[in-house]
């Protein structure tokens, strides 16, 4: 669930002081290991917070770019793949969306995968999000 994406939510999440936690988050280094819990080598369920968590913490401009940095984006566009599970899928898909958010760079990385990308299955994922 994307608490931030109800407009409501987000002066409820600001007027707790919870910006500033997630900005902490990423300033301590936390974003190259939850981008690493990202790869196969991870359980399903592993996999589905560490992309949740990129998801919360690419709700600030910052971090967009320190997460798209540290390679999330072909990470979480591998987690769309066919054999996936859903909950995964979702969780990848919500973070490949927050990551793109105002971001062109990170917009214009996804369609670089897309064009790259030989699987019709991935980039029917991919042409989901509305962004290539």
């Amino acid at each position: 669930m994307q608490l931030a994406s109800n407009a409501d939510n987000k002066v409820t999440i600001s007027a707790a002081g919870a910006i500033p936690s997630l900005v902490t988050i990423a300033a301590s280094g936390a974003i190259p290991p939850l981008v690493m819990l990202l790869g196969p080598g991870s359980s399903t369920r592993v996999q589905k917070y560490a992309a949740a968590a990129l998801g919360h913490l690419a709700q600030t401009a910052d971090n967009q770019v320190t997460i798209a940095a540290a390679g999330a984006i072909p990470s979480l566009t591998q987690l769309l793949l066919p054999g996936c599970e859903a909950d995964v899928k979702t969780a990848a898909s919500a973070a490949l969306l927050l990551l793109a958010n105002g971001n062109a760079d990170n917009v214009e990385e996804l369609r670089a995968i897309a064009a790259a990308e030989t699987s019709a299955q991935l980039l029917q994922q991919i042409d989901t999000l509305g962004l290539i």
